[in-house]
């Protein structure tokens, strides 16, 4: 007889691996590949000669998968870590991101080649305010630079997580430059590897598109909601619009996430189903042709929004699904969740550190386990038969279940928790559909003037109208809790308030049709 929690055996292998990543991150080992590696051989070893005694080689098993994760993030560390000459240097680089105006500076990202190491810079520059030379810069342009390279150090801003955040998304180093030690020049990629040149080069291509929606004629408010929620392309948000959506508690359509990724597969799986009158179309369906397809569109979206782990996270997710779909397995589970986020820690155990890779994967299995049970709640038996109560209560119970999950990361990272997401997002899901297909059909029909015009009134209208809606619900009274102030103690404490909660429910779960 199967125990409950064998049906989850990726879960414990997750958790074991996550583990082992957070210890290598707060302790201070010997950066000495023997002493790095020892633990997970030694362990590996004794889970070999455990086969006779099936639990004794489970401990050991999830024992080697803990210390493969602290190896794993041991090795990330050593690798990372670099040190920078302590007078200025000269160097040449190449932007990796298109410049953004802060004031008096320029931000962009670099890629550089120091001491035959590769180095990714976030760098800072002064306008010049008489030639404006900064305004030749682009994404993929060279520059020569001489100033003083420096590791991620914690810098003056409101989140206190920057120095981190840093080292999570790659950077090596930061630098100030003078609006006066920098030339533009052509540039060097040969110290760029084929992943990054191809990913650079989607890049270019990303912004060709926020060009082309640039030039659609929308207000800026809306245009920026836009490229936000279909690009990810966050510079062009107002402080305003970022507040309002906040405190809304309908920040997470700005950021890709899992239903952008859901809404783009259902459009891909749509456009595939219009072939099935073709008895060819068929025959080659059946040997995984068209999920391959489907596959490699969507991880070309991955490449086109430069890897953000959310987006990866549910790339994964769907990936998983067709292959298990192939072979008439359980797709969507939360052994496929927990797979996806062995994949990404595997080739980054830093990524555990980024928040928005938190929030995602919190959020996604909260859906998967408690979902159903809110949904069960919900189902009475005056409205269960109901298609429009279905569909409500379907809404709500993703959303509680997600908000559930991520509400105490919410209060932890940004001190605030909204007060009205269920009524939000009751209208943003369906508009941030909406608006996910207007965009893609006026990619469709850019050679088509008059069938773009009408898409760029229908999407002007809805995105006025999505504004509006998150403006008035975050100036309503009591719209958020403001100035929560929480330790990782208490973060935890209330995670397991909530799982024990949640085991009380589901015990005394009834269904819609009992008495």
């Amino acid at each position: 007889m199967k125990r409950p929690n064998d049906n989850f055996p990726l879960l414990k292998i997750a958790v074991a691996l996550l583990l082992g990543v957070v210890a290598g991150y707060y302790i201070n080992y010997p950066k000495v590949p023997f002493f790095i590696f020892s633990p997970l051989i030694i362990t590996s070893l004794l889970t070999c000669f455990q086969h006779r005694n099936p639990i004794r080689q489970s401990v050991f098993l999830l024992l080697s998968v803990f210390c493969l994760g602290f190896a794993l993030m041991e090795k990330q560390k050593l690798s990372t870590h670099n040190s920078f000459p302590s007078t200025p240097i000269t160097y040449h680089a190449t932007l990796l991101s298109e410049p953004t105006e802060r004031g008096k500076i320029i931000q962009f990202d670099v890629t550089t080649r120091i001491n035959n190491q590769p180095i990714k810079a976030k760098v800072s520059l002064l306008k010049d305010t008489i030639h404006h030379r900064y305004k030749q810069l682009h994404i993929g342009s060279g520059i020569c630079a001489h100033t003083l390279l420096q590791t991620p150090e914690r810098a003056a801003s409101s989140f206190a997580y920057l120095p981190r955040w840093l080292r999570v998304n790659g950077y090596n180093a930061q630098t100030f430059i003078p609006y006066n030690r920098w030339v533009a020049e052509s540039p060097q990629i040969e110290h760029i590897n084929r992943f990054e040149r191809a990913l650079l080069s989607m890049k270019i291509f990303r912004e060709k598109c926020i060009k082309y929606l640039n030039d659609l004629g929308l207000s800026k408010e809306n245009e920026a909601i836009v490229m936000a929620m279909s690009l990810g392309e966050k510079r062009f948000l107002s402080k305003t619009q970022k507040e309002d959506y906040s405190v809304a508690g309908a920040s997470h359509i700005l950021a890709l996430s899992g239903l952008h990724i859901g809404i783009l597969f259902t459009v891909f799986m749509a456009f595939f189903k219009l072939f099935r009158r073709f008895a060819y179309f068929r025959s080659i369906e059946r040997y995984g042709i068209i999920s391959s397809l489907i596959v490699f569109s969507m991880w070309g979206y991955v490449f086109l929004v430069g890897f953000m782990p959310s987006v990866v996270r549910s790339t994964l997710m769907i990936t998983i699904y067709m292959l298990t779909a192939l072979l008439r397995r359980n797709s969507l589970s939360i052994n496929s969740l927990s797979f996806a986020l062995c994949v990404i820690i595997l080739f980054n155990p830093l990524a555990l550190f980024d928040i928005g890779l938190q929030f995602s994967f919190l959020a996604v299995f909260s859906i998967l386990t408690f979902s159903p049970t809110i949904e069960s709640y919900l189902q009475t038996r005056l409205f269960h038969k109901q298609t429009w109560w279905k569909w409500t209560s379907g809404v709500v119970a993703v959303s509680l279940a997600a908000h559930i999950a991520t509400a105490p990361l919410v209060a932890y990272y940004f001190h605030r928790l909204p007060n009205y997401f269920l009524l939000t997002n009751l209208i943003v899901v369906p508009c941030a559909t909406l608006l996910l297909y207007l965009v893609l059909l006026l990619f469709l029909f850019s050679p088509w003037n008059t069938g773009q015009r009408f898409l760029v009134d229908i999407l002007e209208s809805l995105t006025a109208f999505l504004n509006d809606f998150v403006a008035t619900i975050s100036r309503l009274p009591y719209a958020s809790v403001n100035d929560i102030q929480l330790s990782l103690p208490q973060v935890i404490a209330i995670y397991i308030a909530i799982f024990s909660l949640f085991i009380v429910l589901r015990y005394f779960r009834r269904s819609p049709d009992m008495e």
